[in-house]
């Protein structure tokens, strides 16, 4: 057992080292490493995929190239832009979309055998985020006004005496938020890729030594790592045919108020956390799931995204198997649990949010005057 231990170690760190930045070549001293050229990669042909789908324009799209753009615009356009920020969303969606296709076109890339994503490296998240961050709060001022954008992230009806709290903080959370949006695309993407290494090395590694030396409980260390690729797999099954929504329709039949919705909300997250390890799919199901009960609650959706990052994106560094944890044992050189125990705010936090649904505290209603839609209403 001891020999696969070290294997493991050894396999582990030799995975590590595949994604570290090296130059490939350089121009006029300026060094190009393969995390650069697959972004150059993904921004060549973001570009020639537009100005192609882009040739023939019809008011009936034609053929599968056009009808993939399509999709791909439209799920912008009115499942970020409409549903998210309301009135006004048009003159955003070209720079989201932007953002999306090219996203998207790095990661697939990163998906062929001995490629790079582009999104493995802080450098590149860094500077998409930097750009982010400058556009969101140059509409925010142009649109509400230097005094107006600033008051506004105190949010309406909280009371007097915390408001300057508050404000403090949300400012605080708004001015590292490009430092936030940087570290979490990079981790998302650079910890996906070594947890899925790392689980297939543990199964590979004390299956084969067990065998080997003929030692069972080598080869029952295996069992672990496989089950749980195969609760990441069954997970994204679940969510892509509709069956975890049907699961969650029927937790929360019972339930009429803030509080037990909010409850029912982390509990899903948590059990989605917990089986599958992966953040992302944990805030994405839950928010497609629970986003209908919110509005028919009345409830706006800021308050279903404050739950699910109250519940996820602080939960899942409490799980030892997810990427998250994986990152920061990375990053800390210490083991999962030796800061686990220690996570104050990530096991403290959801207790704010029971509290806030079960006095109505900071529970926003979306205003239904009359002939606005619920984003309209809550824009």
């Amino acid at each position: 057992m001891g020999e696969a231990l070290s294997q493991f170690v050894e396999e582990a760190q030799h995975l590590s080292s595949q994604f570290d930045s090296t130059t490939v070549f350089s121009i006029a001293g300026w060094n190009v490493s393969q995390y650069v050229l697959y972004m150059l990669v993904a921004l060549v042909l973001v570009a020639a995929l537009v100005l192609i789908a882009g040739r023939k324009l019809t008011l009936v799209p034609h053929g599968k190239f056009a009808h993939i753009f399509e999709f791909g615009y439209n799920f912008i356009s009115e499942g970020v832009g409409a549903d998210v920020i309301g009135e006004g969303f048009k003159k955003h969606v070209p720079f989201l979309a932007t953002l999306f296709f090219f996203i998207l076109t790095a990661n697939i890339i990163g998906l062929i055998p001995g490629a790079k994503a582009a999104m493995g490296t802080i450098s590149i998240t860094w500077a998409l985020a930097a750009i982010s961050f400058i556009y969101f709060n140059f509409w925010g001022l142009k649109e509400l006004g230097f005094f107006h954008y600033f008051k506004s992230l105190c949010p309406s009806g909280v009371p007097a005496p915390i408001a300057p709290i508050i404000w403090f903080l949300e400012f605080f959370s708004m001015v590292i938020r490009v430092l936030t949006l940087a570290v979490r695309l990079y981790g998302n993407m650079f910890a996906g890729h070594m947890v899925l290494g790392i689980f297939a090395l543990a199964s590979s590694v004390f299956l084969t030594c067990g065998i080997q030396a003929i030692d069972p409980l080598t080869g029952v260390l295996s069992l672990p790592w496989f089950l749980l690729l195969i609760a990441m797999t069954l997970g994204g099954i679940l969510e892509g045919t509709g069956a975890l929504g049907v699961v969650v329709d029927r937790m929360t039949r019972s339930v009429t108020s803030p509080g037990g919705l909010i409850l029912a909300t982390l509990v899903s997250c948590y059990l989605m956390t917990i089986g599958t390890g992966n953040g992302m799919l944990s805030i994405i199901v839950p928010a497609r799931a629970f986003e209908k009960k919110f509005r028919d609650m009345g409830i706006q959706s800021r308050v279903l995204s404050r739950t699910l990052e109250d519940a996820v994106t602080l939960g899942i560094a409490l799980v030892p198997y997810s990427m998250a944890a994986f990152f920061i044992v990375g990053v800390l050189k210490i083991d999962a649990m030796q800061y686990i125990p220690y996570a104050f705010v990530n096991w403290i936090v959801p207790i704010f949010s029971l509290t806030y649904g079960f006095t109505g505290f900071a529970i926003w209603k979306i205003n239904k005057d009359a002939g606005n839609s619920p984003a309209e209403s809550e824009a």
